[in-house]
């Protein structure tokens, strides 16, 4: 998601409510994750590029700064610092992290550590190499992930925090990294008072961004996708009792996508780990967006949101399995078609031979050595400029990502493919004729470094110029155009409310849960807590609860108990009968311990204790 709303800031979109500085902050073990390294290299030629830019007004105009330079107040543009580095996790299983084989293992003693360990995680979970991230595992992540709010980095960003700043929080709901992390890090903003700006902090304006399964994936391993929708019913059940009910965030919002056909390569973390980008991707960062919009719409009180946690879901207008801009609503569609047409248009531009190539040394705009011209009306945008690193190493490369996240959205499932795919050579000579026309105008220019008499901000002139003429050209770039159609679409994985945009929708309740069609045979895994197993059950038996009384509930007077579908319910094979079925093996034991003490001994275990 980040990539995406690099993307729109990068043409042109800006936060309303003086929100002058975006921080993106990553948290992922998996350091060499291929989409995290993309996205990183994206953020650094963000900055590079608009580095060089003096007073961006159009392109670029946003800020991105990672914690490191706010706190030092220093322009540096090392990519590593958008990512929060995890200690201990390179080279380590889960059970050395915990260090499993120091854990006493004396049952006579009362310290059998050990297996009260192996209660809570498998010996699959034990052996799993931390440095390609938790693998869809958020009761493990939520052990490792909680040394991070007590670290350097998350103690910088809370030095750093000022009484007019928020924060925005994305993650997915079915994975490992975001599942674990999103619960913990609402719970220490909200209530670690040993943070720096903890008054700042504990009522600043939070909103969340939950991603639901959106894709599946070619094959089945370590990660099943199988398991995606069935981690998802379980963790909203999750969200709603202890994030939403306690109104811990102001606003929460939800996206995913019902019978997806979007199918990722398998990949275990690594490099191999580079999924295409995504329309849903678009729609959350047009969340934050509109966050930054409403801000004022927030407030929060001693870590309590007033009013209420508002939840949105996000829809279009018109259900395309090739979305244009015309299938969004006008709102979405006035956000983004006029800035992504015109930095599409640019971009082309420099990839078309009927573009650029037809211009360079012959285009007025693109010469510096026009006799009986004065040096002021010379253009620095000549062919040393475009031949130079500055130019090659960030305006274009960052251009190439741009031009590789329209093709990947384009490519996916559903299509976001708002542009046809030629643009005409007549639209181009359009550009450069307003490029001659605008190219002496000054306020394009940088000003001048007296030693080298090269612009102070390289790529001033070239942005500027591009912000400019496209916003008179880019009316003309032909746009697709889809057959109209009265059905509008809501991404999500239940039944609910119609809606477009992101609009305020309502707890996703068990109701609407039930909806989610799983066939509930594996025991999920997408609880954020080491005492995961202890909460699933708890659901388990509440599932059952509700199974039972919306028969019950719907037999009128005088008719019989339908015994036949009541002994479904309490003899099938899911997951919540599993548990329910080993939840009383257990209360079992207790009962006949009496009689049985001589063979089993109840051991109490006292975390104060170890």
């Amino acid at each position: 998601m980040i990539k995406s709303l690099t993307m729109l800031l990068a043409s042109g979109i800006k936060l309303d409510n003086n929100f002058d500085t975006v921080v993106p902050i990553i948290i992922d073990p998996d350091i060499a994750n291929g989409d995290l390294n993309r996205t990183k290299d994206i953020l650094r030629l963000y900055q590079e590029t608009r580095n060089q830019i003096d007073r961006p007004d159009d392109f670029f105009y946003q800020e991105i700064k990672t914690v490191n330079e706010l706190s030092k107040n220093v322009i540096n543009t090392n990519p590593d610092y958008f990512h929060f580095s995890l200690d201990s996790v390179d080279n380590s299983t889960f059970g050395q992290y915990i260090g499993y084989n120091t854990l006493g293992s004396d049952f006579a003693k009362n310290q059998d550590d050990k297996s009260f360990v192996n209660l809570l995680y498998s010996q699959s979970n034990l052996n799993s190499d931390l440095s390609i991230g938790f693998k869809g595992n958020p009761n493990m992540g939520s052990i490792v992930l909680n040394q991070f709010t007590n670290s350097q980095d998350f103690n910088l960003f809370a030095q750093t925090f000022g009484p007019d700043d928020a924060v925005f929080i994305v993650n997915s709901i079915f994975g490992g990294t975001g599942a674990a992390g999103f619960p913990l890090l609402l719970k220490n903003l909200r209530g670690n008072t040993n943070l720096p700006h903890f008054a700042n902090i504990k009522d600043a304006p939070i909103g969340g961004l939950t991603y639901l399964p959106y894709f599946s994936l070619n094959q089945n391993g370590e990660i099943n996708a199988d398991s995606f929708e069935g981690k998802a019913k379980i963790a909203i059940d999750y969200y709603n009792r202890t994030i939403i009910s306690q109104n811990k965030i102001n606003v929460l919002h939800f996206i995913g996508n019902r019978g997806n056909t979007n199918i990722e390569s398998y990949a275990v973390g690594g490099s191999g780990q580079r999924n295409k980008a995504h329309f849903l991707e678009v729609a959350g960062a047009m969340a934050i967006v509109e966050f930054c919009r409403d801000i004022n719409n927030y407030s929060t009180n001693n870590g309590i949101c007033t009013p209420s946690t508002v939840i949105k879901e996000f829809g279009i207008e018109h259900d395309n399995p090739v979305i244009s801009f015309d299938d969004l609503n006008l709102g979405n569609k006035n956000l983004i078609q006029k800035p992504l047409s015109k930095f599409r248009l640019y971009t082309q531009y420099f990839e078309d031979k009927e573009g650029f190539d037809n211009a360079i040394n012959k285009a007025r705009w693109t010469k510096s050595n026009i006799k009986l011209v004065g040096k002021k009306r010379q253009s620095p945008c000549d062919e040393e400029y475009f031949k130079s690193a500055e130019y090659k190493n960030q305006v274009s490369a960052f251009n190439q990502h741009f031009t590789e996240w329209i093709k990947e959205l384009s490519d996916n499932k559903p299509s976001f493919h708002p542009f046809d795919q030629k643009i005409s050579a007549n639209l181009y000579k359009r550009l450069d004729t307003q490029n001659c026309l605008l190219i002496d105008d000054q306020k394009l220019r940088s000003g001048i470094n007296k030693e080298t008499g090269k612009a102070n901000k390289t790529h001033t002139t070239l942005i500027k110029l591009f912000g400019k003429s496209t916003e008179i050209i880019s009316k003309k770039i032909p746009l697709k155009v889809n057959p109209s159609t009265n059905v509008s679409k809501v991404f999500r994985l239940h039944d609910g409310q119609a809606g477009t945009g992101w609009f305020a929708s309502a707890p996703i309740q068990q109701n609407q849960l039930d909806t989610i069609k799983t066939d509930g045979r594996q025991v999920a895994t997408s609880i954020p807590s080491p005492f995961a197993r202890i909460d699933l059950v708890k659901s388990a038996f509440a599932w059952v609860n509700n199974q039972v009384s919306k028969i019950v509930g719907a037999i009128h007077p005088g008719q019989p108990i339908p015994i036949a579908e009541l002994r479904q319910i309490f003899e099938g094979d899911t997951a919540q009968n599993k548990l329910i079925s080993d939840a009383f093996d257990v209360a079992q034991l207790f009962f006949k311990y009496q009689t049985i003490n001589d063979k089993i001994e109840i051991v109490a275990w006292n975390p104060t204790e170890r």
